[in-house]
């Protein structure tokens, strides 16, 4: 019979839930799966994808309490998510096997109790260590708490764990991008580990500027600093267990499943994307044909599943690293991306703010003078009209808030990035022609300008309506 994307979604769930027996799917039957960062965008994708088509017995989730809301609460809010629709439709008794842990990822033993430890120790074989502090704007000390030292916690413990077959980390290709070219290897600091532990909190309280960046050898902010230590710290303390690094690049939404252009949160990359879509950002710093390296959410958890099969499957000796990339398969620009979210936003929007338009340029002055023309201006004209009317003045601030945002990002949209990813095409090359559907991450068969429908009409119906 021949596998097509067709009949094997047939086949997923039968009557009996009974699911398609892959190479893959049968290395998870019966599994019990560990999760960090599961009410995450990606952890959220993974979580969903592992439920519906791996027989896995139990996966325990990692969640902090917050915002007035337990953590049993957080879970129940977390599962109504519609990423779960396909679950309670066809195997709805899979979220019951969904065991929520108390904890928190910058706490020794990351604030789990003995009695969670313990149970941990006996039942986990897999482990998908994704929770991290994103924010590109943050201070060295809560990166490296998050990132790094909860990273650390969850080596020492992953030790304990009699039945562990596979890790796998969550990095980031940016990792080390104040390289020009990056291969599927973990990179030795500069400075070490223990000594970054001790000046790291005198920076807390003054963070010199020009300290900092050398700390961080010329990267362009403390997360991807503390996501390199973090790799570190698993190349050298994981002994014994297959252990994967994965290195998505900018993670955007799903281009098949659960939902084509599913999006959750408000990421730097989905502001952008969506002030372009709207009118509200229309100048931006940065080379046209600089690489724009987007991967879809679905595809990194794919690529996450595939890897800790792999991991097992190989017996690995020593960490293996994945960039999780398209510009070396499949390259799209800067200026692509970004006209693209004009242009589709014009055909497919049904309410724009200002008319959508893109102008890239590399000259400071002319994108400050553009900036006054075509975001303050308009922004201080609908605010006075918002005025007039009796509503909210808000359209000054978003619009700053924005332009920051897309500052953030400046350093990406000047520097040109390789990153080599032939353990990513070679794993998919192992994959048999079932696997390779169910879990698909082959980056060069994406048309973009498909996808960047999907994105732009996904965002505004998934966060802009919200």
């Amino acid at each position: 019979m021949e596998f097509t994307a067709s009949n094997l979604e047939q086949r997923l769930f039968s009557s009996n839930n009974v699911f398609a027996e892959t190479p893959i799917t049968e290395f998870y039957a019966g599994k019990s799966v560990f999760i960090t960062g599961s009410t995450g965008f990606l952890g959220t994708l993974l979580l969903g994808k592992l439920l519906t088509t791996c027989p896995i017995k139990r996966v325990y989730v990692l969640i902090k309490p917050k915002k007035g809301k337990n953590v049993s609460e957080r879970l129940t809010e977390l599962l109504k998510s519609m990423v779960f629709d396909e679950v309670r439709k066809s195997n709805i008794s899979a979220l019951e096997n969904i065991i929520p842990i108390i904890g928190d990822i910058t706490q020794a033993n990351l604030g789990m109790s003995k009695e969670y430890i313990l149970l941990l120790n006996r039942e986990i074989q897999v482990v998908f260590h994704s929770a991290a502090n994103i924010d590109m704007s943050a201070k060295l000390t809560d990166t490296i708490n998050v990132n790094t030292k909860g990273t650390a916690e969850l080596v020492r413990l992953c030790k304990g764990m009699q039945q562990l077959q596979a890790f796998v980390y969550v990095s980031t290709a940016y990792s080390n991008c104040n390289r020009n070219l990056v291969d599927e290897r973990v990179y030795e600091p500069v400075t070490s580990i223990d000594a970054v532990y001790e000046i790291y909190e005198k920076l807390d309280k003054v963070e010199n500027a020009l300290y900092l960046h050398n700390l961080i050898e010329g990267r362009p902010n403390t997360y991807t600093y503390s996501k390199s230590l973090a790799e570190k710290i698993i190349d050298s303390e994981i002994v014994g267990i297959p252990a994967v690094i994965v290195r998505p690049s900018v993670i955007v939404s799903p281009i098949k499943t659960p939902l084509p252009g599913w999006a959750a949160n408000w990421n730097s990359v989905n502001k952008v994307a969506s002030a372009i879509s709207q009118g509200v950002v229309r100048c931006y710093y940065g080379i046209y044909d600089v690489p724009f390296d987007i991967v879809p959410g679905d595809q990194v958890v794919n690529l996450l599943i595939a890897a800790a099969w792999d991991a097992h499957r190989r017996q690995l000796k020593k960490v293996k690293v994945y960039n999780c990339c398209s510009t070396y398969q499949n390259p799209m620009s800067s200026g692509h991306f970004l006209s693209s979210c004009a242009r589709v936003s014009r055909k497919y929007s049904e309410k724009i703010i200002c008319t959508s338009m893109m102008i890239l340029t590399t000259n400071r002055l002319l994108f400050w003078l553009m900036s006054i023309f075509l975001h303050t201006i308009p922004a201080y004209l609908l605010d006075m009209l918002a005025w007039l009317r009796g509503n909210q003045i808000r359209m000054r601030k978003i619009t700053g808030s924005l332009v920051r945002e897309c500052g953030v990002c400046e350093y990406f949209g000047f520097n040109s990035i390789t990153f080599i990813d032939y353990n990513v095409r070679h794993l998919l090359r192992e994959m048999n022609p079932e696997d390779k559907i169910l879990f698909d991450f082959d980056f060069s068969a994406i048309d973009w300008e498909n996808f960047m429908k999907i994105y732009i009409v996904g965002l505004k119906k998934y966060i802009q309506r919200k």
